[in-house]
Protein backbone atom coordinates (compact mmCIF):
# COMPACT_ATOMS: atom_id res chain seq x y z
CA UNK A 1 0.00 0.00 0.00
CA UNK A 2 1.17 3.38 -0.95
CA UNK A 3 0.08 6.30 1.17
CA UNK A 4 -0.42 9.64 -1.25
CA UNK A 5 1.82 12.67 -0.04
CA UNK A 6 0.76 15.89 -1.50
CA UNK A 7 2.58 18.48 -4.33
CA UNK A 8 2.70 20.77 -1.37
CA UNK A 9 4.90 18.02 0.63
CA UNK A 10 7.00 17.45 -2.03
CA UNK A 11 7.62 21.36 -2.29
CA UNK A 12 8.29 21.49 0.66
CA UNK A 13 11.01 18.59 0.88
CA UNK A 14 12.88 19.88 -2.27
CA UNK A 15 13.60 23.19 -1.12
CA UNK A 16 14.57 21.62 2.23
CA UNK A 17 17.12 19.79 0.65
CA UNK A 18 18.11 22.22 -1.79
CA UNK A 19 18.70 24.42 1.17
CA UNK A 20 21.06 21.97 2.89
CA UNK A 21 22.71 21.16 -0.40
CA UNK A 22 23.74 24.89 -0.99
CA UNK A 23 24.67 24.90 3.06
CA UNK A 24 26.82 21.97 2.42
CA UNK A 25 28.79 23.31 -0.89
CA UNK A 26 29.47 27.15 0.91
CA UNK A 27 30.96 24.78 3.32
CA UNK A 28 32.97 22.89 1.58
CA UNK A 29 34.16 25.42 -0.23
CA UNK A 30 36.28 27.27 2.51
CA UNK A 31 37.21 24.12 3.84
CA UNK A 32 38.90 23.59 -0.01
CA UNK A 33 40.56 26.65 -0.10
CA UNK A 34 42.16 26.08 3.31
CA UNK A 35 43.33 22.53 2.80
CA UNK A 36 45.06 23.59 -0.09
CA UNK A 37 47.36 25.89 1.83
CA UNK A 38 47.70 24.07 5.33
CA UNK A 39 49.04 21.03 3.34
CA UNK A 40 51.50 22.89 1.44
CA UNK A 41 52.49 24.25 4.93
CA UNK A 42 52.48 21.21 6.47
CA UNK A 43 54.53 19.64 3.61
CA UNK A 44 56.65 22.50 3.85
CA UNK A 45 57.17 22.31 7.79
CA UNK A 46 58.29 18.73 7.47
CA UNK A 47 60.79 19.28 4.86
CA UNK A 48 58.69 17.64 1.69
CA UNK A 49 58.37 19.47 -1.45
CA UNK A 50 55.31 19.16 -3.51
CA UNK A 51 56.40 17.88 -7.09
CA UNK A 52 56.45 20.03 -9.87
CA UNK A 53 53.12 19.41 -11.46
CA UNK A 54 53.96 17.28 -15.26
CA UNK A 55 52.27 18.37 -18.28
CA UNK A 56 48.84 16.16 -17.91
CA UNK A 57 48.84 17.60 -13.73
CA UNK A 58 49.13 21.03 -15.65
CA UNK A 59 46.52 20.40 -17.95
CA UNK A 60 44.06 19.10 -15.69
CA UNK A 61 44.51 22.18 -12.58
CA UNK A 62 43.86 24.07 -16.32
CA UNK A 63 40.72 22.27 -17.57
CA UNK A 64 39.59 22.15 -13.62
CA UNK A 65 39.99 26.04 -13.13
CA UNK A 66 37.76 26.03 -16.71
CA UNK A 67 35.35 23.72 -15.15
CA UNK A 68 34.49 25.22 -12.08
CA UNK A 69 34.28 28.75 -14.11
CA UNK A 70 31.17 26.83 -15.57
CA UNK A 71 30.07 24.44 -13.24
CA UNK A 72 29.77 26.85 -10.58
CA UNK A 73 27.14 29.17 -11.94
CA UNK A 74 25.44 26.52 -13.96
CA UNK A 75 24.52 24.80 -10.59
CA UNK A 76 23.53 28.33 -8.97
CA UNK A 77 21.57 28.84 -11.72
CA UNK A 78 20.13 25.45 -11.73
CA UNK A 79 19.15 25.51 -7.68
CA UNK A 80 17.54 28.87 -8.53
CA UNK A 81 15.21 27.40 -11.35
CA UNK A 82 14.62 24.54 -9.06
CA UNK A 83 13.45 26.84 -6.65
CA UNK A 84 11.22 28.79 -8.79
CA UNK A 85 10.12 25.57 -10.69
CA UNK A 86 11.17 26.78 -14.18
CA UNK A 87 10.88 23.37 -16.69
CA UNK A 88 14.63 23.62 -17.95
CA UNK A 89 16.24 23.79 -14.38
CA UNK A 90 15.88 20.02 -13.32
CA UNK A 91 18.11 19.03 -16.81
CA UNK A 92 20.72 21.68 -16.10
CA UNK A 93 20.93 20.45 -12.25
CA UNK A 94 21.14 16.76 -13.94
CA UNK A 95 23.80 17.64 -16.19
CA UNK A 96 25.87 19.80 -14.04
CA UNK A 97 25.65 17.32 -11.06
CA UNK A 98 26.61 13.98 -13.81
CA UNK A 99 29.58 16.58 -15.31
CA UNK A 100 30.68 17.11 -12.08
CA UNK A 101 30.67 13.59 -10.88
CA UNK A 102 31.97 11.99 -14.32
CA UNK A 103 34.74 14.77 -14.36
CA UNK A 104 36.17 13.63 -11.17
CA UNK A 105 37.76 10.53 -12.97
CA UNK A 106 40.06 12.44 -14.95
CA UNK A 107 41.22 14.64 -12.26
CA UNK A 108 41.69 11.58 -9.87
CA UNK A 109 43.88 9.68 -12.30
CA UNK A 110 45.88 12.83 -13.06
CA UNK A 111 46.17 14.81 -10.16
CA UNK A 112 47.87 13.11 -7.20
CA UNK A 113 48.22 14.86 -3.96
CA UNK A 114 48.00 15.06 -0.22
CA UNK A 115 45.04 16.74 0.93
CA UNK A 116 43.04 17.35 3.95
CA UNK A 117 39.83 14.70 3.64
CA UNK A 118 37.26 17.05 5.19
CA UNK A 119 35.92 19.21 2.29
CA UNK A 120 35.49 15.45 0.53
CA UNK A 121 33.93 13.74 3.14
CA UNK A 122 31.35 16.95 3.88
CA UNK A 123 30.80 17.15 -0.48
CA UNK A 124 29.99 13.56 -0.23
CA UNK A 125 27.71 13.93 2.23
CA UNK A 126 26.02 15.65 0.08
CA UNK A 127 25.87 13.09 -2.41
CA UNK A 128 22.71 11.52 -1.51
CA UNK A 129 20.83 14.70 -0.90
CA UNK A 130 21.79 15.24 -4.64
CA UNK A 131 19.93 11.76 -5.39
CA UNK A 132 17.11 12.85 -3.63
CA UNK A 133 16.63 16.06 -5.17
CA UNK A 134 16.87 14.14 -8.58
CA UNK A 135 14.79 12.02 -7.28
CA UNK A 136 12.06 14.22 -6.66
CA UNK A 137 12.35 16.67 -9.84
CA UNK A 138 12.05 13.79 -12.15
CA UNK A 139 10.13 10.66 -10.20
CA UNK A 140 7.57 12.69 -7.95
CA UNK A 141 4.26 13.75 -8.70
CA UNK A 142 6.40 17.78 -8.34
CA UNK A 143 8.02 16.54 -11.39
CA UNK A 144 4.72 17.53 -13.28
CA UNK A 145 5.22 21.18 -11.61
CA UNK A 146 8.55 21.27 -14.27
CA UNK A 147 7.21 20.22 -17.40
CA UNK A 148 6.32 23.25 -19.80
CA UNK A 149 2.83 24.74 -20.25
CA UNK A 150 0.74 22.94 -23.08
CA UNK A 151 -0.19 25.41 -25.26
CA UNK A 152 -4.23 25.27 -26.19
CA UNK A 153 -4.75 26.24 -29.95
CA UNK A 154 -8.24 27.63 -28.72
CA UNK A 155 -7.48 30.79 -31.00
CA UNK A 156 -6.94 28.77 -33.86
CA UNK A 157 -11.40 28.77 -35.78
CA UNK A 158 -11.98 24.95 -36.13
CA UNK A 159 -12.90 23.86 -39.93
Amino acid sequence: MTIPISVEKFTTVLRGLLIAEICISVMAIPLSLFSAIATSAYLENAGIVEPELSDAGTAVAAFSFLFVLVFVPCLIVSWIGLFHFWGWSRWLYLATNVAGILLTIPFSIFDFSFQWGLPTAILDIGQPITGAIAAIIFLSPLGNRFAPAVQSNSHVPSP
